[in-house]
């Protein structure tokens, strides 16, 4: 069965040239920590057909890789902004107030 993460953490393999020594399991460890802490922002966050949610995610797998989580939040700081204040228009729960960490 395949999940949002497996072809999410596919896309990140490709598009970040992903050494084949990483493991899917890390990918997806990664994967369900960055979905985690987005879903926070976002409550109904659709990795799968939200394309902003899903270029989110990405890049986060991606800094988790280099270990510089911290610096996801920062660098993306205006996008998640961006990414919450469209789905507040749309009537969907956000945590304003939240910063991900």
């Amino acid at each position: 069965m395949t999940t949002t993460y497996d072809s999410v953490i596919e896309e990140v393999r490709t598009d970040y040239s992903v050494a084949p020594y990483v493991s899917d399991d890390t990918l997806k460890r990664y994967a369900a920590e960055g979905g985690a802490a987005l879903s926070r922002l976002v409550i109904y966050a659709d990795f799968d057909n939200d394309l902003i949610a899903r270029s989110l995610l990405k890049n986060y797998i991606y800094y988790a890789l280099n270990l510089v989580t911290n610096e996801f939040w920062e660098n993306y700081r205006a996008d998640i902004l961006q990414w919450q204040w469209a789905h507040s228009e749309d009537g969907d729960d956000v945590d304003e107030g939240g910063d991900g960490e």
